[in-house]
């Protein structure tokens, strides 16, 4: 058998030792996986941010793409609008009370049109909003009655 020596040990001590053994050291070890850790907590975050911002880039792709198809549809209808005001205006009689009828709402149909044509969505929802902030109650009572009216629609 083999007889250590005390160079041998010393030896093998020092190794130990240089190599670190976390095992030896458990304030080492503690450190040690706390600083993977927050390394770990640091690249997460990094990660989260980078997805969050990919999906906030992406919904406002949507929505600009979503409020400008809006838009377009708003225009074609306004332009709808005012081609039957004009079809109107030409198949109605000229004279009598239909016919100044007619023409009163060919003149709407056409203005409406043109609104239509040159304000998008969201100059509408502006107003509309700002209709409300005037008049609030005639708003509260116009919701309770379109309430009314689709509870009916429902329950029959």
């Amino acid at each position: 058998m083999a007889t250590t020596t005390q160079k041998d040990k010393d030896r093998m001590e020092g190794e130990r030792k240089g190599s670190g053994d976390s095992f030896q050291d458990p304030n080492h070890a503690m450190g040690k996986a706390a600083g993977m850790a927050q390394k770990v907590g640091e690249e997460a975050k990094k990660t989260a941010e980078s997805v969050a911002g990919n999906v906030m880039d992406k919904a406002k792709e949507a929505g600009s793409f979503i409020s400008e198809k809006a838009d377009q549809a708003t225009g074609a209808v306004g332009s709808s609008m005012e081609s039957l005001g004009h079809t109107l205006r030409e198949h109605t009689p000229h004279g009598g009370m239909v016919g100044a009828a007619g023409e009163a709402v060919a003149s709407r149909l056409e203005q409406g049109g043109r609104y239509l044509e040159q304000h998008g969505m969201g100059d509408m929802a502006g107003e509309i909003s700002t209709m409300i902030r005037r008049n609030p109650l005639p708003a509260v009572l116009i919701g309770i009655g379109v309430g009314f009216f689709l509870a009916r629609l429902t329950r029959s």
